[in-house]
């Protein structure tokens, strides 16, 4: 339920939670096929920024979570994000602390701090942030805008899911969607800020640092 009181059911929505660092992305219904990044004002632009998508780190204070947006899609100053989780059978019920909304979470999965990892990163030439979390063979990469972009009016910010398999991690769905089924791959000019979890579940084979 929405703060308006109405309802969303086609948004695609997936969370991705490690120990503590997160990502999250939501892309509305009617997505147009993508080739290459548009140009301009066109349709595809328009359904571009109807998407949202944030990463960061998840705090618990002993009464309300709050999510951290290290990185979010959405250009300017955010609201605070802070909510209530609780069980309802096997689904998570979140609901807002400072806006009337409520979340059902339906897991997918299973719970597993053992094989969870994540590792927050920062680009040493600008100190824009970066977050990669893998929990079992599912992982989630966000980074932010670059400066140049930002000057520009460009975007290049990116929110992007996918799957850990014996060679590749292979992004399924990203906020820059003609970027599906390309393997992910990590600049050098990220430097390591905080790893969580066995930093050897970010090293796996396919994932590339180039």
């Amino acid at each position: 339920m929405l703060p308006d009181g109405s309802r969303d059911d086609t948004t695609s929505v997936t969370w991705l939670q490690g120990r503590s660092y997160y990502v999250d992305l939501r892309q509305p219904a009617g997505r147009p096929n993508f080739a290459d990044p548009p140009d301009g004002a066109v349709p595809e632009a328009g359904w571009l920024a109807g998407q949202q998508g944030f990463a960061g780190r998840l705090d618990h204070d002993g009464t309300w979570f709050t999510w951290e947006h290290l990185i979010d899609l959405a250009v300017g100053p955010q609201p605070a994000d802070a909510g209530a989780l609780a069980w309802a059978g096997d689904i998570l019920v979140e609901t807002g602390r400072d806006e009337p909304y409520r979340e059902h979470w339906h897991r997918t999965c299973p719970a597993d701090p053992v094989e969870a990892a994540a590792a927050r990163l920062r680009d040493v030439r600008t100190g824009r942030d970066a977050v990669l979390v893998r929990v079992r063979d599912q992982f989630g990469y966000a980074h932010g805008r670059s400066p140049a972009a930002r000057a520009a009016g460009r975007f290049d910010a990116e929110i992007a899911l996918g799957v850990v398999t014996a060679t590749a991690w292979r992004i399924e769905r990203s906020s820059l969607p003609w970027r599906q089924g390309q393997l992910l791959a990590i600049a050098h000019d990220w430097a390591v800020v905080d790893v969580e979890g066995d930093a050897q579940l970010l090293r796996g084979k396919g994932l590339t640092y180039a």
